[in-house]
């Protein structure tokens, strides 16, 4: 018994001047065939840094700007009149970041500000957050369209969408959480989620449209004044506020912890008829794995990481499950509302809910 997801995020736009943040740091890109503008958002207003020429000559034909979610980079790719070229921007665990040329002909790169050139490259120092290991949890909500970024903000398609939020938001820095909430259309999603779930995705929607730019990037004002009466999220933060509180947001639609206590689907859109999560990590219970189809919880593995007695919250028609230690035993029929007697470093697999 295996849940995966076989999916990959890497978002894409052909769109000159797309801006693209690159995942483990608070930069923000703003990418031309023959320039990039470099910004910081660790603040709450961009902070410009400078720009980086290419000595290339036009038109640019497929000109493709790459976010990989995957490796945690940035691939820029095109044919110039010279040829084919294509280059990569990603951080570096010593904090440095490097603007590499990979393949074509060789680019001549002229940045405005100070750093160290190498060839076929450039290499500055930033300020660089990298996580201790990388994060594992994914999640794929069925939908398998090419990830076309400027086609997938047209369709507004949150099963399209809420995968990359939920993973790019696990790649930023880590942004301070206000003590005392303003008013603001994240607010407007958390309070949505104590309504029904038909009201959920509602409320996202204009969120989306005035919280971000280009391929996921974040921003704290709506700069296409778009009429919405509360901003995406209080001024005085930065942006990454907006992708990792919207990600924690996404993530309690599926899953929420309490003591002794595994929620799963507590807050299901019905949007969203089936869909996989995997790896998901739940303080002091364990390791989940859990998938859904036609809106009903189908099977769930889980690697305890403590013994405890376990009560589980699930969506209120399912009556009892299946309840096995290994793939080849044939298991027992549990309630699914009983509370069980797990122990530490031992998988569960749970499928066969009926109602």
């Amino acid at each position: 018994m295996k849940i995966s997801i076989a999916e990959r995020l890497r978002p894409f736009s052909h769109l000159p001047g797309t801006f693209c943040l690159l995942p483990y740091t608070a930069l923000r890109f703003q990418i031309f065939p023959t320039l990039i503008h470099i910004s910081s958002l660790a603040n709450s207003s961009p902070e410009y840094i400078g720009r980086v020429k290419l000595d290339l000559t036009g038109p640019v034909e497929e000109f493709t700007i790459q976010q990989d979610l995957e490796k945690g980079e940035i691939k820029v790719w095109g044919h110039a009149s010279e040829g084919y070229f294509d280059y990569r921007i990603f951080a570096e665990n010593d904090g440095s970041i490097k603007i590499v040329q990979e393949r074509g002909f060789e680019l001549n790169f002229s940045p405005s500000f100070d750093c160290q050139s190498q060839p076929k490259a450039i290499v500055f120092k930033s300020s660089v957050w990298l996580a201790p290991h990388p994060p594992t949890e994914r999640l794929s909500l069925g939908n398998h369209k090419a990830q076309d970024w400027d086609l997938i903000k047209r369709r507004k398609n949150f099963a399209e969408i809420f995968p990359h939020w939920f993973r790019l938001g696990s790649l930023v820095p880590f942004s301070e959480i206000p003590e005392n909430p303003h008013p603001s259309l994240l607010q407007a999603c958390e309070n949505a989620l104590q309504q029904q779930p038909e009201k959920i995705l509602k409320a996202f929607f204009p969120l989306f449209a005035a919280g971000f730019e280009g391929i996921l990037s974040p921003r704290s004002q709506d700069l296409e004044h778009l009429g919405f009466k509360s901003p995406p999220i209080p001024s005085h933060l930065s942006p990454l506020y907006l992708l990792k509180q919207g990600a924690q947001l996404i993530r309690s639609l599926f899953m929420k912890i309490e003591p002794n206590t595994l929620s799963l689907l507590p807050s299901l859109p019905p949007e969203f008829h089936c869909g996989r999560a995997v790896n998901w990590q739940a303080e002091g219970i364990g390791t989940i794995h859990f998938e859904w189809s036609k809106k009903t919880l189908r099977r769930v593995i889980l690697y305890s990481s403590a013994n405890q007695t376990l009560h589980f919250n699930l969506q209120s028609p399912l009556k009892r499950m299946r309840l096995r230690t290994t793939p080849a035993e044939k298991g027992s029929f549990i309630s699914c509302h009983a509370p069980l007697e797990v122990l530490s470093d031992q998988l569960y697999l749970f499928d066969n809910f009926q109602k």
